[in-house]
């Protein structure tokens, strides 16, 4: 039994460890968009700290609209959104309307 407990510690570290660097590496922005281009696939935003970003939206970046699935074509500028993205990338992973 002592050897399944440490076990399953040994193998939990690891996988915390490797989300965690994750989650470091990403980073997380708020604002409001202020335009959505489908064409290009690219929205500009305003970010809470009142500066200009723009974003890019691959096919695999995940979109959140009322807290389900949606699309590129949903998002509307003057909404609300939470983006997250690599740190030195400006390709989104996840854009949540908030």
């Amino acid at each position: 039994m002592k050897l399944l407990m440490w076990l399953v510690v040994f193998l939990a570290v690891p996988v915390a460890a490797t989300q965690e660097k994750q989650e470091a590496a990403n980073q997380e922005v708020s604002g409001t968009i202020k335009e959505v281009s489908i064409n290009v696939r690219r929205l500009i935003i305003e970010t809470t700290q009142h500066q200009e970003k723009t974003v890019s939206v691959g096919p695999e970046t995940r979109i959140l609209v009322n807290q389900r699935q949606g699309t590129l074509e949903e998002l509307q500028p003057g909404q609300s959104i939470r983006i997250v993205l690599p740190r030195e990338s400006s390709k989104a992973i996840l854009i949540e309307v908030t």
